[in-house]
C-alpha cells in the first residue's frame, strides 16, 4: 500500500526595511490525511530574512527531516501558499534569480529520496491550511518575547 506523507508549510515575514525582516516558518507532516496530531513538525525563527528565502529554508528543512521515513512505495507531497517558490521548484521559472542556490539545494536533497516528491500550491483560505497559518504568525511573537 502506498502512503502519502502530506506536509503543510507556511512562512510569515514582518518586513522592517524593504523586503527583509523577522520571519517564521512552520511545517507539519501527516501520513495520508491532515487529521489529528502531526507525526513531525517544526517552527523556525529567522531574525532577518525575505519571505521567499524563508519559505525555501522551510522546504529544505522538511526534506532534510523526512527523507528517511519515506520508502520507495510512498510519496511526499508538500503544500504551501508561496506560489513563487512552488512554481520555482516545479521548474516553471528556475533560472536567473537570487533563489537559484536554494533551488539547487532542494534538488540535491531530493536525490536522496527513493519516492516521488511533489510540490503543490494551496490557497491561504483553505480550511486545513488555516491552523499552520495561525501557528506561523503566533510563532514570531513567541520568539520575539523569549527572554532567557
Amino acid at each position: 500500500m502506498r502512503n502519502n506523507l502530506i506536509v503543510l508549510i507556511d512562512s510569515s515575514t514582518k518586513r522592517e526595511h524593504g523586503k527583509y525582516g523577522e520571519s517564521t516558518i512552520a511545517w507539519a507532516a501527516w501520513w495520508n490525511q491532515v487529521k489529528g496530531t502531526p507525526l513531525r513538525a517544526e517552527l523556525i525563527y529567522l531574525k532577518k530574512e525575505g519571505p521567499n528565502k524563508a519559505f525555501y529554508d522551510g522546504v529544505i528543512r522538511i526534506l532534510q527531516s523526512c527523507w528517511y521515513i519515506c520508502h520507495p512505495e510512498d510519496k511526499l507531497t508538500i503544500y504551501g501558499d508561496c506560489k513563487i517558490v512552488i512554481n520555482h521548484i516545479n521548474n516553471e521559472n528556475p533560472s536567473g534569480t537570487e533563489l537559484m542556490p536554494f533551488y539547487r539545494q532542494v534538488k540535491k536533497i531530493e536525490q536522496n529520496y527513493r519516492c516521488p516528491v511533489k510540490y503543490k500550491y494551496i490557497p491561504r483560505g483553505d480550511p486545513k491550511y488555516s491552523k499552520i497559518d495561525n501557528l506561523v504568525k503566533r510563532g514570531r511573537g513567541l520568539f520575539r518575547n523569549l527572554k532567557i
